[in-house]
């Protein structure tokens, strides 16, 4: 019998009559058997709890029920699950995520109806495989969410752990994690307001013949800090150097005194990516962008030669 016949609501996860059955955005779907007022606890999200690396060796069946936390530990529905683990995901979806001491639990986002098919968008912060999206939403990005997988590129693969954030240039609980856009991305764990430092960008200082000479990859955590003068995050880093770049970014750069900052151009919610726009000057040679943003350049960022 296989893995989604069984799958049944566990009563004891739940605040709401719900039952599982065909959906129309992906196989089978969570519906509410009642309405549902917007801001009332739903469901929790259990499963048995695993590493990123634990993840990343899952077979891709049972990837598809699990789920990062912030906290960065993924919970596999798979598992022990709730039943909350056929939400399916949505661009437009009736309920968010909130996490509470390493627990998972899905609030309405607003009224949900009786009949209504209950709905998240999973936004996975993962290096990923990317599957279409089919929820029908006027506005949809058109992937489902990303599936946990091994890295299988350059240095990343040496590593055992994920670098860390060294949280004495940080204002902010961040952690590093795997990233759609490029390899390694830095992650907020909690809300961060706008117009906040959010971390120092810190390194090797350079001059610009210095960091003329470094060589790809080396040349891949430079910053400049003001014409003629660099910063080598790659050298003696905060973790800052992780950001990845964005058309749309969420954090801009300010200076001052030598010093790079990171700082919030909006509210950032609890597990999204930190990402800012790299600006490298226009007659270096181009590396594809894969931010997503509806304004991307086209340019992941240009490397110094």
């Amino acid at each position: 019998m296989s893995r989604m016949s069984r799958g049944r609501i566990g009563p004891k996860s739940v605040r709401y009559p719900l039952r599982i059955r065909r959906s129309r955005i992906h196989k089978s779907g969570v519906f509410t058997l009642e309405d549902i007022p917007a801001g009332e606890q739903v469901i929790e999200f259990t499963g048995r709890s695993l590493s990123l690396n634990q993840a990343s060796k899952l077979r891709r069946s049972y990837a598809d029920y699990a789920v990062v936390t912030n906290s960065g530990r993924v919970i596999d529905g798979s598992v022990g699950g709730s039943g909350a683990e056929f939400i399916n995901c949505s661009c437009n979806p009736n309920l968010t995520s909130r996490c509470r001491q390493g627990r998972l639990f899905f609030y309405s986002g607003r009224r949900i109806r009786a009949g209504e098919e209950l709905s998240i968008d999973y936004a996975c912060p993962i290096k990923a495989l990317r599957i279409p999206c089919d929820c029908g939403e006027r506005k949809c990005r058109k992937t489902l969410r990303y599936v946990v997988e091994p890295v299988q590129h350059g240095p990343i693969q040496k590593r055992s752990t994920l670098p860390p954030i060294k949280s004495r240039f940080a204002r902010f609980r961040l952690r590093t994690g795997y990233s759609g856009i490029h390899r390694i991305g830095v992650y907020a764990l909690e809300d961060i307001p706008a117009k906040r430092v959010v971390i120092e960008y810190s390194g090797q200082k350079l001059s610009w013949g210095e960091a003329s000479r470094l060589q790809f990859p080396r040349d891949i955590y430079v910053a400049q800090v003001k014409p003629g003068y660099f910063v080598d995050g790659g050298v003696g880093g905060s973790g800052a150097e992780f950001a990845n770049h964005s058309c749309n970014p969420n954090l801009t750069k300010r200076q001052a005194r030598g010093r790079i900052f990171l700082a919030s151009r909006r509210k950032i919610r609890a597990g999204e990516e930190l990402t800012w726009n790299y600006h490298y000057p226009v007659n270096l040679r181009r590396v594809p962008c894969r931010c997503g943003a509806r304004n991307c350049r086209g340019t992941l960022r240009l490397i110094i030669e």
